[in-house]
């Protein structure tokens, strides 16, 4: 009899001791995973949400200067639209461009815009022939390399020039200027009052490529 006593108590002590075990392992992953527990999450869920009443208001004078408020907010947003459109119109507008003095042509120089006058308009004869314009202003003169008939129409002695976008071929050592289809070579506005310096011709100056 003592011996079956001893297994009803042993028998008993182990039925608790294993709810004690599974209460404390209940109580330790309570609120964890990915079910609906009260686990700590990121950023306020839905349950967190109240329903407040809307505030309408209560008086006319309150109307209004809702009414007025909403109508500054309004009138900020277009005025900073308008800002933004003149922004971009002066990006995407045409820049100006800036001319420059015969002098300051280098060899193998692009996007050139000059004044001129035409001194001499001669047409050349070989492999390739086309025109040599002598063309320059109060500091120089250089040649310019026309295969165009166009061109070389309005290259008359003493008409007035504007260049645009022109670039600097060497040819045979010598820097000869050419209007390609991305320039432009027109009658110049209004006459150009100064005198051409024909003494400081940089097509007659050589130039030869060091390593």
């Amino acid at each position: 009899m003592r011996k079956k006593s001893d297994a009803i108590v042993s028998a008993e002590m182990a039925r608790k001791l294993t709810a004690d075990l599974r209460a404390g392992w209940g109580k330790s992953v309570k609120g964890k995973g990915k079910g609906k527990g009260k686990g700590k999450g990121k950023g306020k869920g839905k349950g967190d949400a109240k329903w407040v009443k809307k505030k309408v208001p209560a008086t006319e004078e309150e109307r209004m200067a809702a009414v007025e408020k909403l109508d500054k907010k309004v009138e900020k947003k277009r005025r900073d639209s308008l800002s933004e459109i003149i922004r971009i119109d002066k990006q995407l507008a045409p820049k100006k461009p800036k001319f420059k003095k015969v002098k300051s042509i280098q060899p193998d120089a692009k996007g050139l815009n000059l004044m001129l006058k035409c001194v001499k308009c001669d047409k050349t004869e070989g492999e390739n022939p086309g025109w040599d314009a002598v063309c320059g202003d109060e500091t120089g003169v250089v040649t310019f390399s026309l295969r165009s008939e166009v061109h070389a129409d309005l290259c008359k002695a003493g008409a007035s020039l504007r260049v645009q976008n022109a670039k600097v071929l060497m040819i045979k050592g010598h820097v000869k200027v050419v209007v390609d289809k991305w320039a432009v070579l027109k009658a110049a506005d209004a006459t150009h009052d100064f005198e051409v310096s024909a003494t400081n011709d940089l097509s007659a100056t050589e130039y030869e490529l060091t390593a």
